[in-house]
């Protein structure tokens, strides 16, 4: 299942509250089992725990592309003083001359040693046999300069951990960020 061709009727779930600001912390692929392990930092969620950090892995995985949005070279327009429709059209312009660019999986993993990346979005589509994960965010530090990152991954099986050891699935960690969205709001 590719995420660009979702099977008809299979609408995807958004991670959005449980893994918007997280930090994706590490990536580790598994090929002889098939397995990738993405850990998460999400600061809203720990719940009094420091050092707690959650797991999503996925299982007989298919495919896994990480692509980043590279900036045009090109100085960008001098908006300042124009009207609003006109400077749009300026910048929109010169970010549609951007383009995207495919990174080594195995270098991904890598550079998350030295890199920030900021998760922005994220969405999972499965139809209980197969499905696929979408996540979105900022790319930062030495060798990537504040750069988007898409990354998806195709798979099987998905399960949900934490780093504490506590019994815990997918659903918990999407209640648990619907929950502290839910008393943010509130507040």
């Amino acid at each position: 299942m590719d995420w660009v061709h979702l099977p008809a009727g299979v609408e995807p779930e958004s991670y959005w509250r449980c893994l918007h600001d997280a930090i994706l912390i590490s990536c580790k692929t598994d090929l002889l089992a098939r397995t990738v392990t993405l850990e998460f930092s999400v600061f809203y969620l720990k719940d009094g725990v420091t050092d707690l950090t959650f797991f999503i892995t996925f299982g007989a995985v298919k495919s896994t592309r990480a692509i980043v949005r590279v900036r045009w070279p090109g100085a960008l327009p001098q908006v300042e003083g124009l009207p609003s429709d006109e400077s749009r059209r300026l910048l929109d312009e010169h970010y549609s001359k951007w383009s995207e660019r495919s990174i080594d999986w195995h270098y991904f993993e890598e550079v998350l040693s030295t890199e920030t990346y900021d998760i922005l979005d994220a969405n999972l589509a499965s139809t209980g046999e197969q499905g696929a994960f979408q996540m979105g965010g900022i790319l930062d530090g030495d060798v990537f300069d504040d750069q988007w990152c898409m990354i998806t991954i195709q798979f099987g099986t998905v399960s949900a951990s934490r780093s504490d050891g506590e019994p815990f699935c997918l659903s918990e960690f999407l209640e648990i960020g619907r929950s502290y969205w839910d008393t943010f709001g509130k507040r």
